[in-house]
């Protein structure tokens, strides 16, 4: 399942796309970010996005001593760029480019703050992109975020 020729290279994709995410939610709303660790995974090219996140949900991040756990993938094929499970799982698709990855990931991370539209997880299909970032630039949205930016302090 790896876009990425070599550990190094997706570890810098990664990297960017969080870092990217992560300055938007700082300089809004004052949440930062430490990457503890990478950690390769692969799953079946048949996963469905869906199943990737839930897959992903296994991994307990507080017992890694995380907060939550942002899943970066290679896989191609369909039309998701990410999705969110739960309160502390989200994923976004690394083929896609950095500004996208990051927005899109900036979508997935504020369900874990609370942020709603969707009930167990979400996933955001490239088909949909532009309707449904219904949660930046809502005043719901936006109040949620202030109100929860302290959750995993």
């Amino acid at each position: 399942m790896a876009a990425c020729t070599s550990t190094a290279v997706a570890q810098s994709v990664a990297s960017g796309i969080v870092s990217n995410t992560f300055y938007s939610l700082s300089s809004t709303y004052g949440i930062t970010h430490t990457i503890h660790k990478y950690v390769n995974w692969t799953t079946p090219n048949s996963h469905t996005y869906g199943q990737l996140v839930v897959t992903l949900s296994g991994v307990d991040p507080v017992t890694d001593g995380a907060d939550i756990i942002i899943g970066v993938f290679g896989q191609s094929g369909g039309s998701a760029l990410g999705a969110a499970y739960g309160s502390r799982h989200c994923i976004v698709n690394g083929l896609t480019t950095s500004p996208t990855s990051a927005s899109v990931l900036l979508h997935e991370v504020s369900h874990l703050f609370g942020c709603g539209e969707c009930s167990r997880y979400c996933v955001m299909n490239a088909s949909n992109y532009s309707t449904a970032w219904c949660t930046t630039g809502s005043p719901n949205c936006d109040t949620t975020m202030s109100n929860n930016r302290h959750k995993f302090d």
